[in-house]
């Protein structure tokens, strides 16, 4: 696997209880704050761990997508120490398609939440009538906190248990 630019294929070790989890910049933004796609990997560090071992995790399918700052984020800030074990570039598997449609939700003034399906990069959202199991397979379209993401790895759960 080829070290990858500064941007694109960025890899953040992200501590979590099971061990560190993966996370992959897989799109340059266009600036250090915007929200860019990130793949969320499949599998997690323990222990003593080599590149190797960040690569091959890094090779397999993602878990999901999910829109996240992390370029905003230096070694040196408080943020990147209590949650970041280390990060460093790696290429892009060749596998990897971004997705084409996001999911999310919007709840109204009464308190009801309608779900949407939106093209990735688009403000368009086609609202969904039901949540099927194909909807629930689409990567949200939304950036979750920090504490909120390492929770979801640590539990185990699949993106089609976020609802």
């Amino acid at each position: 696997m080829k070290r990858g630019l500064p941007g694109v294929g960025h890899v953040y070790g992200l501590k979590t209880n099971k061990g560190i989890a993966i996370l992959q910049l897989a799109e340059e933004p266009d600036s250090p704050t915007a929200l860019q796609q990130t793949r969320i990997c499949d599998g997690f560090l323990n222990g003593d761990y080599t590149d190797g071992d960040i690569a091959r995790i890094v090779q397999r399918k993602e878990l999901f997508f999910l829109d996240t700052p992390l370029r905003i984020l230096s070694p040196g800030s408080r943020l990147y120490r209590e949650y970041f074990a280390f990060d460093t570039p790696l290429a892009l598997p060749e596998t990897v398609v971004l997705p084409k449609f996001q999911r999310g939700y919007t709840v109204l003034k009464d308190g009801t939440v309608k779900w949407y399906k939106k093209r990735r990069g688009s403000n368009y959202r086609a609202f969904v009538a039901e949540l099927t199991p194909d909807f629930l397979e689409l990567s949200p379209d939304q950036c979750w906190s920090l504490p909120d993401l390492r929770g979801f790895l640590e539990t185990g759960k699949t993106i089609s248990d976020y609802r």
